[in-house]
This record gives C-alpha cells, structure tokens and sequence, in this order.
C-alpha cells in the first residue's frame, strides 16, 4: 500500500496488484490507513521543511564566502575575477572576458 501513501492512483494499484478497485478503496479509507497516511504526509512535510532550512543556511554561507572572496586582495585576482563573473553570471549579467 505503499504505492497508495505516495499518491499512486487506486485503479491502477488494484488492477497492478489483482485487486478490486472497491476493495483497495476500502484499505484507503480505513480509519487506520487515513491516520498512517497523515502520518507519512506530516513526517514528508517537516522532511522537506528541515531541507529547506537547511539550504537557506547553505546558501547564506556560501554567499558570505563569495563576499570574503571578493573583498580579499590577497586572494588570486584570477579567482576574484571568476567569482566575479559568476556573481554576474547569477544575477543574470554576461560579462566580458
């Protein structure tokens, strides 16, 4: 029933599986396979959400690290003017080598 959790369309998991369509729309509302459901669904929701948040600080640190880059004289003025050119790259400008 795992296909079901997923969102898989009931005719098509009864006819794939041998079973009558009325019977797989019982398992499906069935009380226990509704709370499983909400279950898997909230557990997928704060799976994504701590993904998200995850990225968000990803993305904060790298912009951080693209600004030190930058900001560094010491740093290579090849790699300052490559990570220039992808800054602008990103912001959707095409600079000219």
């Amino acid at each position: 029933m795992r296909r079901l959790l997923k969102g898989e369309r009931q005719c098509v998991v009864a006819r794939e599986i041998g079973m009558s369509e009325v019977s797989v729309s019982r398992i499906v509302n069935d009380p226990i396979f509704l709370r499983v459901s909400l279950k898997v669904r909230l557990r997928t929701e704060q799976r994504l959400t701590d993904f998200h948040s995850e990225i968000d600080q990803a993305a904060d640190l790298a912009v951080d690290y693209v600004k030190e880059v930058l900001e560094n004289e010491k740093a290579s003025p090849r790699l300052r003017f490559d990570v220039a050119k992808l800054v602008l790259d990103r912001a959707g400008a095409r600079p000219h080598d």
